[in-house]
């Protein structure tokens, strides 16, 4: 094989040589070429030649500088994919060439250019059997190293990674990038790559020897060119100040491929026909989400971030006289871009960009006379006017991004129906929002008539509901007890920690029946007064279902006396209640001590009101989920680490937090708990070792995938020190939840995280909302005095 290589690697560099000069040679020859539709066909070729002479190079370049097996087998199926890609281009420019020669009218020109020429088909013919050669060659053999080279691809990826979060230039393979070149070429692989997948399953399937070593070179390849056109893509991204964060979940989306194609090997060598089949599909899901997670296309992403930048309550273009003919005309516009718009899915790049900006500019003309038209309503109207114009500004920015989306991935069924979707309720809105802001006409006094009792009736009706929601949100609404007589929520006036069993509701019924407002001018009174009256059900339903919702918590003792006047505000201080409470106590006093973890009076005093919780009290919560699932067998079994482990593991490395788990087998474990202290804000992160996942919980619902990239090459560093092998990352899914609830101030952010963690540890819904943490304050504050969990109803 070393000597089939070693020829091949010659006959590359002489064939290169060879193409240089007949190039070289051609543009001697040009100025005396008066065939001008030839010239163009010759030298269009010669360009085409030397863009496979560049990567012919780097091939070159690369076997010779080889030095691990990984490396030489990597750059060898390189060289020969190189080559035998080489073979066609080069014989196309030796005809074209030797063609040219009889239009030279400079003889000393065309006499180079027939020398070169012939030097050149020599040249390719050797060409042409060294690749025969290299590939009758039996790659079997290196499936051994496809462990090495799968793990040296992630740690390419790896190196990019860290490049991008240093904030230093990534290294990439090509002389000069853009985006859209990368871009293309990338998803041009993403299909090279499923071809090649499904190349080695049918090899596979059909037994033959000879087709599996194809197969397998063409994977590896395919993998290769995969990691090193991530790598462009990244480094174009980043010359243009682009999303660093959508880049770092590519490179984690990527990765996922690359470890998922390394079962592919391994059901090779088993020749095990069935598994191989679920490792490739294992691969193209993989595939589709690194797909997916392709930062927007550039004329989308212009087109989004003017649309975001939009105001929407002031006019940018003021039209000279804002009509209701103006208005529908701009609608009708508006409503045909769209349509134009799907069209343009499966049409050229250049129809695709205009579409879309069409489209924009549209929706910019049609928001400049909505805002003008608006402000001739009266006062109760501009408001549901701007509100609805505002949906629809948020509705087209979501319709442009599934509109990239399945540009990216044209023969995703769900991904055009979607969008279709989209397209017709956008349309439909928009046809809504005209009536509601098209003026009335003076000649229909009858509807003012209306208009003017629908809003009497609707000042008496509001009255009335919002004294009654007074009265059940008040200090004064009667205690409830449970079973046992314990409290459920208190309405002691010195507490402040009771759950609020409604909405507070601001002034009027306008914010919870909106689409009162939003009436057609032509409806009578009696359908307005119907619309108030079914609206009004529809409200009181979920004041009761709040109720309901409240009840279902489960009480907590009664420790309302337990308190510390001095306090900023009431706060629980000791547990049981035969304790007597010692105000001299000073606030290093220990309150509460379990395994190992202390909680102070002063620890317990960030449980009150808009502290913010501290290490201990986060450390000391995590301890009772940890014993708590060691106690129940129906519940996933969970590892946690302490508030101080990421820190450490971020700021230090594997070998400073490699010691917390020196007698601990972590991956025995179910679920695996990591807070995270983002210097003002926490977070929660779940390793889930049964569903292959790793999920980050923040209440503001940020993305943070250098955090799982780290946390995943924790558990890659943590398995080959403790169970000398690679950690198996096939299938894992990496994500930031946005499906949980958000916190709506600047403190509650640890006790989201302790919530998100006892959830999570039972595998349950996530349930609570902002308006219920004050009562989840107090709850954990018993909990943590109790040294035990609250079980739910």
């Amino acid at each position: 094989m070393r000597q089939t290589i070693q020829q091949l690697r010659k006959v590359a560099k002489e064939v290169t040589s060879a193409t240089t000069q007949t190039i070289e040679a051609t543009k001697l020859a040009r100025p005396h070429i008066p065939n001008e539709q030839f010239l163009e066909v010759l030298v269009q070729e010669c360009v085409n030649t030397g863009i496979y002479v560049i990567s012919l190079m780097q091939r070159i370049k690369e076997n010779q500088k080889a030095k691990t097996p990984v490396e030489h087998f990597k750059a060898n199926i390189g060289l020969i994919r190189e080559c035998q890609a080489f073979v066609q281009p080069c014989t196309k420019l030796v005809d074209i060439s030797r063609s040219a020669v009889p239009y030279v009218q400079d003889k000393h020109a065309s006499d180079i250019l027939l020398q070169k020429n012939q030097q050149l088909s020599e040249y390719v013919d050797e060409l042409r059997t060294a690749v025969n050669n290299a590939l009758q060659l039996d790659f079997e053999p290196f499936l051994e190293l496809s462990e090495e080279f799968i793990n040296y691809l992630d740690q390419k990826l790896q190196q990019v990674a860290q490049q991008i979060r240093s904030g230093c230039q990534v290294q990439h393979s090509c002389f000069s990038i853009d985006i859209e070149g990368t871009t293309n070429s990338l998803k041009k692989q993403f299909k090279l790559l499923n071809s090649a997948v499904a190349q080695m399953v049918s090899a596979v399937n059909a037994s033959e020897s000879r087709r599996i070593s194809i197969a397998f070179m063409e994977l590896v390849q395919s993998l290769g060119d995969f990691t090193e056109l991530v790598t462009d893509f990244v480094a174009a991204r980043q010359e243009q100040k682009r999303d660093l964060i959508s880049l770092e979940s590519l490179i984690l989306n990527a990765q996922s491929v690359v470890h998922d194609s390394g079962p592919i090997f391994d059901r090779i060598r088993e020749r095990n026909s069935q598994q191989l089949e679920e490792a490739a599909r294992t691969v193209n899901d993989s595939l589709r989400k690194t797909l997916a997670s392709l930062p927007a296309d550039v004329h989308v992403e212009q087109p989004i971030e003017k649309l975001a930048n939009l105001s929407t309550t002031t006019s940018l273009v003021l039209p000279s006289s804002p009509t209701p003919t103006n208005l529908r005309a701009s609608a009708n516009q508006l409503v045909e871009d769209v349509d134009r718009l799907l069209q343009c899915v499966n049409s050229p790049r250049a129809k695709s960009q205009e579409g879309v900006q069409r489209l924009s500019h549209s929706f910019q003309q049609f928001s400049s006379i909505i805002s003008d038209l608006a402000e001739l309503q009266d006062e109760r109207r501009i408001q549901s006017s701007l509100d609805s114009l505002i949906n629809i500004h948020d509705e087209e920015i979501e319709l442009l991004e599934r509109f990239t989306c399945l540009q990216a991935d044209k023969s995703n069924i769900s991904l055009s129906q979607a969008l279709s979707t989209s397209c017709r309720q956008f349309s439909q809105n928009i046809w809504a929002l005209v009536e509601l802001v098209e003026p009335h006409s003076l000649n229909n006094e009858w509807i003012k008539e209306c208009d003017q009792k629908g809003a009497q009736v609707l000042e008496e009706s509001t009255s009335a509901i919002d004294l009654a929601v007074k009265h059940s949100n008040n200090d004064e609404m009667p205690t409830r007890h449970g079973a046992n007589g314990e409290d459920v929520i208190r309405a002691n006036s010195g507490l402040n920690y009771s759950i609020t069993p409604l909405p507070l509701v601001s002034t009027g019924l306008s914010q919870n029946c909106p689409s009162f407002f939003a009436t057609k001018p032509s409806s009578s009174l009696g359908l307005i007064l119907q619309k108030a009256e079914t609206e009004g059900r529809d409200y009181q339903q979920k004041i009761t279902q709040k109720h309901q919702e409240s009840n279902q918590l489960t009480s907590s003792p009664i420790i309302s006396n337990l308190v510390d006047p001095r306090a900023g505000e009431n706060l629980i201080t000791y547990f049981p209640e035969e304790i007597v409470l010692n105000f001299a106590a000073p606030p290093n006093n220990i309150v509460s001590k379990f395994n190992n973890i202390i909680v102070k009076r002063n620890d317990l005093y960030t449980l009150c009101g808009r502290e913010w919780l501290n290490d201990q009290v986060i450390n000391f919560y995590m301890a009772l989920i940890v014993v708590r699932s060691c106690n129940n067998k129906d519940l996933p079994k969970v590892y946690a680490f302490n508030s101080f482990f990421y820190s450490n593991l971020s700021s230090n490395g594997f070998d400073r937090v490699k010691r917390c788990t020196k007698n601990v087998d972590i991956f025995k474990y179910h679920l695996i708990m990591v807070p995270i202290h983002l210097t003002d804000h926490w977070c929660i992160v779940v390793i889930d070792l049964e569903k292959r996942k790793i999920e980050y919980f923040d209440s503001l619902k940020m993305d943070n995938f250098a955090c799982l990239y780290l946390l995943r090459n924790y558990l890659s560093e943590e398995s080959i020190a403790n169970k000398n092998k690679p950690f198996e990352f096939a299938g894992w899914e990496f994500t930031c939840r946005k499906d949980i609830p958000s916190q709506k101030n600047s403190y509650d952010c640890g006790v989201f995280a302790c919530l998100f963690a006892e959830f999570a540890s039972r595998k349950a819904p996530i349930t609570f909302i902002q308006e219920q943490i004050p009562y989840f304050r107090e709850r954990i504050a018993y909990q943590i005095l109790s040294k035990e969990l609250i079980e739910y109803l």
